[in-house]
């Protein structure tokens, strides 16, 4: 029987702390986590980068930046994924995800995507553990994208996206109504350029940077709560190497930064016995960091001065990504490529670190991606009372023309 709490939490879970040690964990949290999960699995076996791509890539410009869908060549793309998703908390959670891009020109394209994320079949209880019916959580969000190369070398991208959480599966349980919906905006940058080093052997290099899920706060039956908003930049380096007349070499080596744009939860002073203290209308007082409570730009801005552990603590909130893949193309046909990559986010900030594998076979305008996770760290199986590593397989199936 499926566990209820893990839904509850994920509705109830604010960004108010009152901890008083800056060595604490001190996460920050927000509504609809999902729309930060990365579908593609091109991306996740090179751990997740996708702000930045190498040239033979679009697919990461449906979710993560806007603007990697137009660099200058004309294209028309489609792909379907599937994700099982924390197979180790619950065996019916799987992700799946429809994208779609199509250049006009070589200088504008427009990208689509649907991504759903099903929850399983949960049996609800109230507060004494009595059954109050099943139902079928979910949670989905729409794509749409708009990407223009203004020259040779840097293009631009922004989006739009309306996501639907349904965590409660439309029902009112323990007075809690699960629902949230709601549009958000992206916007993303991407540099690229060559640098000829002999007539067979070059490098070409990327610089990305977006900013994405911006729009305003959101709650279910609760107080309302910011967006993941995501800052991500990244650069990648991408060795070339034509072997003879039919094999090129490609390595592609790459580093992405993200930082969650959304403030950090304060310290709240406590009194003699423990009770966060109140301010005259009826706020915490705060001990050490900024207001929460406060608009989404401002929000955003602050985040990058508001932890309470100061300069020490921002910088544990910046999640590191590496990815590498190695790619052989046969006769501008075939190609076989193997990745690799690494997720690392700081101990106290929630402690994901991930090592990533992944695998992609391409022939003529069809292609197979195959990307995993593999966690060292152990996670609580909720379905039992053991602890498992986390692990998820993700497959992309689809093709793509240039004309």
């Amino acid at each position: 029987m499926k566990k209820i709490y893990l839904i509850i939490i994920s509705i109830l879970i604010t960004n108010y702390c009152f901890s008083q040690n800056i060595d604490n964990v001190n996460t920050i949290a927000t509504t609809v986590p999902f729309l930060l999960i990365n579908p593609n699995a091109q991306s996740m076996g090179i751990g997740d980068l996708g702000v930045v791509a190498s040239s033979d890539y679009y697919e990461s410009g449906l979710t993560q930046n806007p603007a990697l869908l137009s660099r200058n060549k004309k294209v028309a793309g489609f792909k379907v994924s599937y994700k099982p998703w924390l197979r180790h908390m619950n065996s019916e959670l799987w992700i799946g995800d429809i994208g779609l891009y199509y250049s006009f020109n070589q200088k504008t394209a427009i990208g689509f995507s649907l991504n759903y994320y099903s929850i399983g079949n949960v049996d609800f209880k109230d507060i004494n553990g009595n059954s109050i019916g099943s139902a079928k959580p979910y949670e989905l969000y729409t794509n749409l994208r708009f990407a223009k190369s203004i020259t040779s070398n840097l293009s631009l991208g922004i989006g739009i996206k309306y996501f639907h959480s349904a965590l409660t599966g439309g029902k009112t349980i323990n007075g809690i109504d699960g629902t949230a919906m709601g549009f958000a905006g992206d916007i993303g940058m991407n540099y690229q350029n060559e640098i000829k080093k002999k007539d067979d052997i070059y490098w070409k290099y990327n610089f990305g940077a977006a900013i994405l899920n911006i729009g305003n706060k959101i709650g279910y039956s609760v107080e309302e709560e910011f967006l993941p908003i995501c800052l991500k930049l990244g650069t990648m380096w991408t060795f070339i190497n034509k072997l003879n007349s039919n094999t090129t070499y490609y390595l592609d080596i790459g580093y992405q930064l993200e930082k969650l744009l959304v403030p950090t939860p304060p310290i709240y002073a406590r009194d003699s016995i423990g009770y966060p203290i109140k301010n005259s209308d009826g706020s915490y007082l705060i001990l050490e960091g900024k207001d929460p409570n406060c608009s989404v730009f401002t929000g955003m801005y602050q985040s990058f001065y508001d932890a309470p552990g100061g300069f020490e603590e921002e910088i544990r909130e910046l999640l590191h990504i590496i990815g590498i893949e190695n790619r052989f193309v046969f006769k501008n046909k075939t190609s076989f490529a193997i990745r690799a990559g690494h997720l690392n986010e700081h101990k106290l900030k929630g402690d994901r670190k991930h090592i990533m594998f992944g695998l992609g076979v391409k022939y003529k305008f069809i292609y197979i991606d195959i990307g995993t996770i593999f966690s060292y760290k152990w996670d609580y199986d909720y379905q039992g009372s053991s602890f498992k590593k986390p692990f998820s397989v993700n497959l992309n199936l689809g093709f793509k023309h240039s004309f």
